[in-house]
């Protein structure tokens, strides 16, 4: 019995279905072991060498303890060559496996129409939730010289590049710290790792350590009338790692994830490497959490926004991605270096004791929290805005629609300047701003329009509650507050994330003090009047 996220495949189709006027088939991915098809991916799968080449591709992208299993296809669709054939890019002993489906059903989501069509298989639905214990991220450096003075440079660098697949064979694995983890004929279990990520190191069997060396761009050198190129990169790559998987089990993982971003490796410099060029590409290794799980994305290490954006089109439409939001930029990666965070992210996130009074409506996706006195600034008594205005930033670059940084309070009051709100004066002063100068700066500096709901009293908040609940149900962006309201009762709450806070980087402070918390009506008080802010993510944006 195969278990299927069904919200999952309806809502790959949907996002096809974007992209083109017809889907043909769908490849499937899965972990064998646990009879899961985690992924079911839409496309038109007209040539079969390119799909061959899809698959490969895909398969790569994917982690390493899930594999290509078989194809579903529509009745009463023609195809140009026979989808069993993609049974020579199955690796699992259990076979090919065929399912079927009807435009029909995936067009109104009908589940059990689609079981009834795969009957034999036994689909069983299923919500996929992450069922890894631990992320391990692995990486080495790849350091190769490719010979460019003939005419088939890319068979060159594919050659050279692939040719560090066998060296994979032989690697152990160390900590970041030297001592030892896998390999060789000592081995631990996985209960010994920490319940956290973790960075490996790869080393060759024979004790040989690959070299740490800065990451440079690739250069070319002349010798005896050869031009060689020499390509130095950091290849990093994840495996997901389960409680129950033992020694044997982990290091098949592990090199198996570092042989397929070696491949992604090798196609992401076949195909933006530019021989007359002097400075060559380099690659930047990232993997990203979406809603078919993660995937793994080389990228070109390069300047070109159209070039990328190009790039990242074709991955959105490969993995069935929404065409309308960006998922694949690199501020969304994930990140193996928790320590180096300057400032708390998603502290919401910590609250534990409260108890919903009825269905719950704040921000989607991530953001930093900027507060009084952060950066060696003494702003207290400057007014709140500023640093609203910061995490509200930090939310549209960690969703990746803002590649900037985040802006510092001169810059803000610069801003107000240069579209024409304030004087002169006003830059590098201390004066108070409120929502409608924030909307003008996310206009001035990042083209973001917003909304201002204003209100007279604490009461009107409270009367507004509906319009905040559809604005995150719509947008999702920040507001510095959400909310919790009952239809039924009208009860509500508030969550507020206070700017005003002015200590340390203490989340048990932040919480337990409520500086970030949930909050009665009558926080809101009577006598002010409330202006929010809603900012409005851009559409139709990769």
């Amino acid at each position: 019995m195969w278990k299927v996220d069904f919200n999952r495949l309806f809502e790959n189709y949907t996002n096809n279905r974007r992209y083109q006027e017809s889907t043909v088939a769908a490849l499937l991915f899965g972990n064998t072991s646990l009879a899961e098809i985690t992924n079911v991916l839409f496309g038109c799968l007209s040539d079969f060498d390119a799909t061959l080449d899809l698959i490969r591709f895909i398969e790569s992208s994917l982690p390493s303890n899930v594999s290509f299993l078989g194809t579903l296809s529509l009745i009463n669709v023609e195809y140009p060559y026979d989808l069993n054939s993609l049974a020579v890019s199955v690796e699992s002993t259990e076979g090919f496996l065929m399912l079927f489906a009807d435009t029909t059903s995936l067009e109104v989501r009908d589940v059990d129409s689609i079981l009834k069509l795969n009957k034999e298989i036994a689909l069983r639905p299923s919500s996929m939730k992450s069922c890894y214990d631990l992320l391990v991220r692995t990486s080495l450096w790849l350091n190769v010289n490719v010979n460019i003075s003939g005419k088939k440079n890319l068979d060159e660098v594919s050659n050279a590049v692939l040719s560090k697949l066998d060296n994979i064979e032989s690697l152990c694995f160390t900590f970041s710290n030297n001592s030892f983890v896998l390999g060789g004929n000592e081995v631990i279990d996985a209960k010994q790792l920490n319940k956290e990520m973790l960075q490996i190191s790869g080393c060759l069997s024979n004790g040989k350590k690959f070299v740490d060396f800065t990451p440079m761009i690739p250069v070319k050198k002349n010798s005896d009338f050869a031009v060689f190129c020499n390509v130095r990169a950091v290849i990093t790559s994840v495996a997901e790692i389960q409680s129950d998987d033992g020694p044997t089990d982990i290091l098949i993982l592990l090199r198996r994830a570092l042989k397929r971003t070696v491949y992604l490796t090798e196609r992401c410099l076949c195909e933006f490497l530019n021989f007359n060029c002097e400075r060559l590409t380099n690659v930047r290794c990232s993997v990203f959490s979406t809603n078919n799980g993660l995937l793994s994305v080389v990228y070109p290490d390069i300047q070109d926004d159209m070039v990328l954006r190009n790039y990242r089109a074709r991955l959105h439409r490969i993995f069935n991605l929404p065409s309308y939001k960006p998922i694949l930029r690199p501020a969304q990666s994930l990140q193996f270096n928790p320590e180096a965070q300057k400032v708390l992210q998603n502290p919401h996130l910590h609250i534990r004791s409260y108890k919903p009074k009825g269905k719950v409506y704040i921000i989607s996706g991530s953001y930093n929290y900027h507060h009084y006195m952060q950066d060696g600034i003494n702003d207290s008594g400057w007014g709140c805005a500023y640093r609203s205005f910061q995490t509200l930033w930090s939310w549209f670059v960690l969703q990746g629609y803002i590649d900037k940084p985040t802006p510092t309070h001169r810059e803000i009051q610069q801003s107000l300047y240069d579209c024409g709100d304030k004087d002169a004066m006003f830059v590098g002063s201390q004066q108070w701003i409120g929502s409608i100068e924030l909307g003008y700066c996310f206009e001035n500096m990042a083209g973001i329009e917003s909304r201002v709901l204003t209100t007279n009293s604490g009461t009107e908040v409270t009367g507004n509650i509906r319009q905040l609940a559809l604005h995150f149900k719509t947008h999702g962006t920040p507001i510095m507050i959400g909310v919790d309201f009952n239809e039924s009762t009208g009860e509500a709450s508030f969550l507020v994330l206070d700017p005003h806070y002015s200590g340390d980087e203490d989340l048990h402070t932040i919480i337990t003090r409520g500086w970030c918390s949930w909050k009665m009506p009558s926080f809101w008080k009577q006598e002010y009047f409330y202006n929010l802010l809603l900012p409005i993510p851009p559409q139709n944006v990769i």
